[in-house]
């Protein structure tokens, strides 16, 4: 029969398996992958490799949703929790180890580019604060070095070091970020990306609009 209505497609990622989902469990020390792979049970999904090997500590879950548990990781513990199709992520950075980077040319293999610089912010250096068990305030600084204000970001304490650093530095980018390029682009099939690669893209019109763009999702 003959097609006479255009319409667009939006397919739902892999977490539509632990939509519904209910967990009702406690453990006297779990780490992050492992409480993952207890969420993640009997589903087509696969951790990534790069999801870090932290300790959280007794936890007790009561029938609760598994959107719930990941609000509750990003807020006590700031994991960053994303899908690159069937992958899960969950760690301080965005997702895991950046991808490789591919290029893109306005008005060749970009069909449409939006593309907006964002008014710039306040310089504002980011701070991580925890409270260990007896009451002590310890405080991990970005590497910021100018700035106007300082913004605390408290964290679960008892966490390793690196993975502290690790969580400061993408929380202070992501404030750097703010006043910056970023904006949309819709490109063809060919070079293919997803999240967590890099699209270098040159503008020979407009070349202030070029630039390296780290891929956050793909449509």
């Amino acid at each position: 029969f003959p097609v006479t209505i255009n319409i667009e497609l939006k397919a739902e990622g892999y977490y539509y398996q632990l939509k519904g989902k209910r967990i009702d469990k406690s453990w006297k020390k779990v780490t992050l992958k492992q409480l993952l792979q207890y969420v993640t049970t009997g589903t087509d999904i696969k951790l990534s490799s790069d999801i870090p090997n932290i300790d959280l500590g007794p936890v007790s879950i009561k029938n609760a949703g598994v959107d719930k548990i990941f609000d509750w990781l990003k807020s006590e513990f700031k994991c960053e929790i994303n899908f690159c199709l069937n992958t899960l992520y969950a760690g301080a950075l965005t997702y895991g180890q950046t991808g490789e980077t591919k290029k893109l040319r306005m008005g060749w293999n970009v069909r449409e580019g939006k593309l907006t610089v964002q008014p710039a912010k306040e310089q504002v250096q980011i701070n991580l604060v925890m409270k260990d068990s007896k009451g002590k305030t310890e405080r991990v600084k970005s590497t910021q070095k100018k700035y106007k204000s300082v913004k605390d970001e408290h964290i679960h304490s008892g966490l390793p070091a690196a993975y502290l650093k690790s969580v400061c530095q993408r929380m202070q980018d992501e404030v750097n970020n703010e006043g910056r390029l970023g904006g949309d682009i819709t490109a063809f099939l060919i070079p293919s990306f997803r999240p967590g690669m890099v699209a270098q893209v040159d503008d020979t019109r407009y070349p202030d609009r070029g630039g390296h763009f780290f891929i956050k999702t793909v449509e």
